[in-house]
C-alpha cells in the first residue's frame, strides 16, 4: 500500500506541475501590438576612387583606368 500511495503523490505532483505550466503560459502569452510610422531617407554616394590589379600569373594587357569625373566606371584588361 505504501508504494501505491507514493505513486499517487507522484501523479498528483505531475498534474499540479502541468496545471502550473498552463497558468504560466496563459499569464505570459499576450498579444503584442506595435503601432507607429517610420521614415528612412538615405543618400548613397559610392564612387570608384582607385583601381589596381593583383596579378597571379597573369599580366596587364592595358593599364587599369577609372573615371575621375563621376567615379562610376572602371576597367582593366589582363591576360
Amino acid at each position: 500500500m505504501n508504494k501505491r500511495r507514493k505513486n499517487n503523490y507522484i501523479i498528483l505532483g505531475l498534474c499540479m506541475v502541468l496545471v502550473l505550466m498552463g497558468i504560466g503560459y496563459a499569464a505570459f502569452s499576450s498579444q503584442l501590438n506595435i503601432t507607429g510610422t517610420s521614415n528612412i531617407t538615405s543618400n548613397w554616394d559610392v564612387r570608384i576612387t582607385n583601381i589596381e590589379s593583383e596579378l597571379n600569373g597573369a599580366e596587364d594587357l592595358e593599364a587599369p583606368t577609372y573615371d575621375n569625373t563621376n567615379g562610376l566606371y572602371a576597367s582593366f584588361h589582363t591576360g
